[in-house]
């Protein structure tokens, strides 16, 4: 079915311009080179919370060397995910199958390094593209982690971790995708033992005139992703209704496995949190869903949405070892009394353990470290919080 291109309208009398869809071409303007660069200077283009993976996405190398070849981008979020990017031209479909195999050697490679060998490419890399402000992993990090309220120490040993765990995500990024994603399952297979998720996404770029390179509309859209599942079970969903293919991969391991378990739905959220926090999350999910929220599981994370602010917001994230809490940055966005914030922060002093977690401007709260009274603090202060937005809200309006 052909899609109609989007439409510029300056007025609602304008009869509009259609933008033209422009596609990178090997040796022009816009290359594969061009595409890094942009991903390098707006790493926001990459769609990485449909990944399940919170906060901003961080571009901390270009063209990072490896035994196996240059990875296009590394980037990181707050909460020490690495994130390896390919970028392709897709004129030729047979690349595609290289590409695959191609970014899973990468991630085979980067599962052998530990924390400060990640601190030593970056370094290297950030020095050979000529940068001389904030070279290092964690001075390009630190920002980041004070704007959300995390701190170092919490981000090398969940970056340590994954980079263990072999705990990724891969993109694969093009002006076009191909629709044929059948070759991954092979490819996937070889490397069971990595626990990475990979996606397919196409950058639409869109130009006013194609006399001028800027403006410039860039529209991500995931084409294609996978979802590792405990006991190496490989799911991969085709977006936009397209074949769903599934692989069961043989892990001569399961069982065994020390990694937390994945979220696929509420139930089994809530079997996999401790026995004594398990009726407090049921609890707490019936009164949500009374004050008209949503849950949504997801790979890794059950999301606790409202509509606020004319947008669904993800008020709670839990997962079945740790949930957070609200970080003013994000409340920002849904109401601009800070009196609220405020308040909020207030309820969470009826816990000492949560308000110190508070306090110090961290926003992770490990439930190893908290009681289910603790808990029940969090949930009610979130609850009460997106309540009160949503009141002020219908009576401004």
């Amino acid at each position: 079915m052909a899609k109609c291109p989007p439409i510029l309208l300056t007025s609602p009398e304008d009869t509009g311009r259609q933008l033209a869809r422009t596609e990178a071409t090997p040796g022009g303007s816009t290359s594969e080179g061009w595409l890094q660069r942009l991903l390098y200077q707006h790493p926001e283009l990459l769609p990485a919370e449909e990944f399940d993976e919170t906060g901003p996405v961080i571009a901390i190398a270009r063209e990072v060397p490896t035994n196996r070849g240059r990875i296009d981008l590394l980037c990181v979020t707050p909460s020490g995910t690495l994130i390896l990017v390919e970028t392709k031209l897709w004129k030729n479909p047979e690349q595609h199958r290289a590409v695959v195999a191609q970014i899973i050697d990468y991630a085979k490679e980067v599962a052998t390094w530990d924390y400060d060998h990640l601190c030593g490419v970056v370094l290297t890399a950030s020095r050979a593209q000529g940068e001389s402000k904030q070279v290092g992993l964690e001075e390009k990090v630190r920002p980041y982690l004070v704007e959300g309220g995390s701190d170092l120490t919490d981000f090398q040993d969940e970056m340590s971790a994954n980079l263990s765990a072999g705990r990724f995500l891969l993109l694969i990024v093009g002006d076009r995708i191909s629709e044929n994603v059948a070759f991954m399952t092979k490819t996937i297979q070889s490397a069971p033992g990595l626990h990475f998720t990979l996606g397919l996404v196409e950058m639409k770029m869109y130009r006013q005139s194609g006399d001028t390179e800027w403006p410039l509309l860039v529209v991500p859209d995931i084409k294609a992703k996978t979802l590792e599942v405990i006991r190496g079970v490989v799911q991969i969903q085709y977006k936009q209704e397209r074949p769903t293919v599934q692989v069961e991969v043989e892990d001569d391991d399961a069982g065994t496995s020390t990694s937390p378990p994945i979220v696929l739905d509420i139930e089994q959220f809530l079997a996999s949190v401790t026995k004594d926090l398990k009726p407090v999350y049921q609890d707490g999910i019936e009164r949500w869903t009374a004050l008209g929220g949503t849950l949504r599981p997801s790979a890794k994370v059950l999301f606790w949405e409202m509509e606020l602010a004319g947008e669904p917001r993800k008020v709670i994230r839990t997962r079945p070892t740790q949930t957070a809490l609200i970080r003013r940055a994000d409340f920002e966005q849904w109401s601009g009394n800070p009196r609220l914030y405020e308040e909020y922060l207030q309820r969470l002093d009826n816990s000492a353990t949560v308000s110190q977690i508070a306090h110090a401007g961290k926003i992770k709260v490990k439930h190893a470290q908290v009681t289910p009274k603790d808990v029940e603090v969090i949930l009610n202060a979130h609850m009460w919080l997106a309540e009160a937005v949503r009141n002020e809200e219908q009576a401004a309006g």
